[in-house]
């Protein structure tokens, strides 16, 4: 809650932070220097290169949140390295990833069919969508399993095919 001077009186206010717009090409200083620096000669104005500050001021851009108000006005508050707005909410993170059934079938078909492995990989996937990571490492681990054992065979047929 904070005044609006368009309502006159105390109004809750929706809170973003200011990011600076996009320079015109058009505003009168940009057209005075492109205009000076075409041409030969090199650089014609002084590049600034003695930063001293380390952090921006912040400014807030605080918006009434009235239908029929809606006017909008910063806010500068004091300099500060880190800011955040809102805060993070705790938020449940798991460590799953999204595989599809399609993904699922996918792998089954190319490695799991000739091995008769299917009754494994039943009891791996579940009905639900998401699979856990030690799940998908099971299954990654698996199909590296059953690769060698069949370039370890193919290569056997190579090789005695040869002789």
């Amino acid at each position: 809650m904070t005044y609006c001077k368009k309502c006159k009186k105390h109004q809750p206010h929706k809170v973003t932070q200011y990011k600076k717009g996009k320079d015109s090409v058009y505003a009168q200083g940009k057209r005075r220097y492109d205009r000076k620096q075409s041409g030969y000669g090199g650089q014609t104005k002084p590049i600034f290169r003695k930063k001293a500050k380390t952090t921006k001021k912040i400014v807030l851009r605080l918006e009434c949140v009235e239908p029929n108000c809606r006017s909008k006005r910063m806010l500068a508050i004091k300099r500060c390295k880190h800011f955040e707005l809102g805060g993070d909410k705790k938020r449940k993170v798991r460590n799953t990833h999204q595989l599809t059934r399609l993904d699922i079938t996918l792998v089954k078909n190319i490695i799991f069919n000739k091995y008769n492995l299917n009754t494994e990989f039943r009891t791996i996937c579940t009905d639900s969508k998401t699979l856990d990571a030690r799940e998908i490492i099971y299954i990654f681990f698996k199909s590296l399993i059953v690769l060698r054992v069949f370039i370890m065979e193919n290569l056997e047929q190579a090789f005695q095919g040869d002789l």
